[in-house]
């Protein structure tokens, strides 16, 4: 994969545009079949909550599945750079461009937006 480009209201991966909500078979097909990561945290109240995680380790990619639709990816994380990973992490680095529209991720203007 040669670029992965995020846009308002879609991705790419190469030329293959996703739309939201993210269908895990579609993404599947595109990025191979991933590994399968199913773990459990304690939440601030004490309670367990049950994370899937996909990665696709070669690509240096990771999709967390939606735990109201077990069907789709709720998020993407590329690992664009070597370094130390949580344990649920994908062992790769993203070899390809990272785009924000146009603009390469580095150079791209972010919007952070706290909630609370």
């Amino acid at each position: 994969m040669e670029r992965i480009v995020v846009e308002k209201d879609c991705l790419w991966f190469d030329d293959v545009k996703v739309e939201p909500p993210f269908d895990r078979d579609k993404i599947d097909a595109i990025l191979g079949e991933p590994r399968v990561d199913e773990w459990e945290y304690r939440n601030v109240k004490g309670e367990a909550v049950r994370i899937v995680t996909c990665l696709w380790d070669s690509l240096g990619i990771r999709a967390d599945v939606d735990k109201a639709d077990s069907e789709v990816y709720k998020s993407f994380t590329v690992y664009v750079a070597d370094g130390e990973r949580f344990a649920h992490s994908a062992a790769g680095t993203f070899s390809g461009r990272v785009m924000i529209g146009e603009k390469d991720y580095a150079n791209a203007k972010w919007n952070m937006t706290i909630c609370g």
